[in-house]
């Protein structure tokens, strides 16, 4: 369900989370992919979300309704904010999870 057109952005935000990862810790293999895991899959899951969502919409047999639905979601969200999965930086990321990973092992080797 390619209905959101954003595999190959993922794709380059995913080569570009491992580069920065592994420039930082390139002897900590096993780490580092379990730290990707945690970054990459609440993005994954929202565009595989949206994704189905989007399919629902386009595929439904009542667009005015959907269409009037997605408007009035939109003004809601034009007014409150948006998602940040959407605006996404990978390099913020990789900043907070490498961060949380040194401060784990400083309270562990306490």
């Amino acid at each position: 369900m390619p209905e959101l057109d954003q595999g190959a952005n993922a794709a380059l935000e995913d080569a570009g989370v491992l580069v920065e990862l592994f420039s930082a810790r390139p002897h900590a293999l096993h780490d580092m992919l379990e730290t990707y895991t945690k970054i990459g899959q609440p993005r994954c899951t929202a565009l595989i979300e949206g994704s189905r969502s989007m399919c629902i919409k386009t595929k439904s047999s009542n667009a005015a309704f959907l269409n009037r639905a997605v408007l009035t979601l939109l003004a809601v969200a034009a007014r409150w904010g948006f998602n940040d999965a959407w605006a996404y930086d990978y390099n913020q990321e990789v900043v907070r999870a490498l961060a949380a990973s040194d401060e784990a092992k400083v309270v562990g080797s306490i």
